[in-house]
């Protein structure tokens, strides 16, 4: 067994496991459609994925509280229906997982998507049974931002010392919650993020593809 330099190894969803950009993308445009709302221009990834829905339901989409609780509810619908059928593994996701699964560390998906669509997506792109935990938002919007997703996260595997744990994301959300959450972070270049953000806020590891996240936890 390969010697590992953390106890617990936090990965997000979208933009570091899963190619997911565009499926996200069609069922925000579809929930605007169904409410009847403008839809901003969403080709821009950055500007949707990593924050959590709630903030782009209401910043970018310029919907009040009520609608974005009913934007919430219809995305996922939408999600579930078309959504999670446009989810795609990064190369190189599978090999990388294979191999800290040999090792102690525990493996927890660390997402601000929704809870239950985290664990559909995870299963529908066959790598659910590599994780010890999945840690998402929950359905009334709350547990979104990565400050509260960190901490239950690592809760969920017995790991209450930040030292011991690594935050894996490909935006400056990811590595916001990790600073304030005083763990780790890892950068990934080849999501929807900027190296700018990241690096903004004081990140220093950096992965160009997903086997370059090895080399920090191994």
């Amino acid at each position: 067994m390969k010697m590992s330099k953390y106890k617990a190894v936090l990965f997000d969803f979208d933009g570091t496991l899963s190619k997911s950009g565009e499926g996200v993308k069609k069922c925000i445009e579809l929930t605007l459609k169904e409410m009847k709302k403008a839809c901003p221009d969403l080709s821009d990834f950055s500007q949707y994925i990593g924050p959590p829905l709630t903030r782009t339901f209401e910043k970018l989409c310029g919907l009040t509280h009520d609608e974005v609780m009913r934007a919430l509810s219809i995305y996922r619908e939408h999600y579930n229906r078309v959504g999670i059928q446009e989810n795609l593994l990064f190369d190189g996701v599978t090999d990388v997982l294979e191999t800290l699964k040999n090792t102690d560390m525990k493996l927890v998906v660390c997402t601000s998507k929704n809870q239950e669509l985290a664990e559909k997506s995870l299963k529908a792109i066959g790598i659910y049974d590599y994780f010890d935990a999945v840690c998402g938002s929950l359905k009334d919007g709350s547990r979104k931002n990565k400050a509260e997703l960190i901490p239950c996260a690592m809760n969920l595997v017995g790991i209450s010392d930040g030292k011991d744990a690594v935050m894996i994301g490909d935006t400056c959300f990811d590595a916001q919650g990790a600073i304030n959450s005083k763990v780790d972070f890892i950068g990934v270049l080849y999501g929807y993020g900027t190296y700018v953000s990241m690096l903004s806020l004081g990140a220093k590891k950096f992965a160009k593809t997903p086997r370059d996240i090895l080399k920090y936890l191994l």
